[in-house]
C-alpha cells in the first residue's frame, strides 16, 4: 500500500525485533511507536496489541486482513523457505528468518486469544476510524486497485 499511495511504510517488526530476535524493552517500544505515529502520513504494518491504542489515536483507516489459519501457515512456511538463513527486508538486522513452535502456536491461537481484544479495541475509538475488512486475495487486489490518497486541506 505504501508505494501505491506514495506514503512511507513502517514495518513494526523491523523496529520491535533487535538482532538475534531480542525484544525491544517495553518503554522503548512505546516511545518508538508514539514518535512514529507523529508523522503526518504513514502506512504501518504489524500486529502489536500493546501499541494499538497509540496507533489508532492517529490512524484514519485500519485494514484488517482476515486470513484462515491454513493460509497463514502456508505464507509463513513459504517465507521461511524464501528467506532461509537470511533476514527479510521487513525485519530488523540480525533476525534470520525462523519458524518456531511459539509462533506456530500464536498463529493457531490468534482467533481465540487475540482477535477478540483487537476487535474490541477497534470498536472503542474516540475518533472516527474507517475499518476495512478484507477476506480474500480477490478483495485485496480490488481494494489495492481502487485506493487513492484523500484530498489534502
Amino acid at each position: 500500500m505504501g508505494p501505491v499511495l506514495n506514503l512511507p511504510v513502517i514495518h513494526l517488526d523491523a523496529h520491535y525485533w533487535q538482532p538475534g530476535w531480542q525484544e525491544t524493552p517495553a518503554d522503548d517500544w512505546q516511545d518508538y511507536v508514539r514518535d512514529a505515529v507523529k508523522q503526518p502520513h504513514w502506512v504501518m504494518d504489524g500486529n502489536y496489541l500493546s501499541t494499538l491504542g497509540a496507533r489508532l489515536s492517529r490512524a484514519d483507516t485500519v485494514i484488517y486482513l482476515h486470513c484462515p489459519r491454513w493460509r497463514s501457515y502456508l505464507r509463513v512456511f513459504s517465507r521461511w523457505l524464501r528467506y532461509w538463513h537470511r533476514t527479510r527486508p521487513d525485519m530488523g538486522p540480525g533476525c534470520l528468518e525462523k519458524v518456531d513452535w511459539e509462533f506456530i502456536r500464536w498463529i493457531w491461537r490468534f482467533p481465540e486469544d487475540y482477535q477478540p481484544m483487537l476487535m474490541a479495541e477497534l470498536e472503542q475509538q474516540d475518533h472516527p476510524v474507517q475499518i476495512i475488512h478484507l477476506y480474500n486475495r480477490q478483495g485485496t487486489d480490488l481494494f489495492l486497485k481502487n485506493i487513492s490518497l484523500p484530498p489534502t486541506n
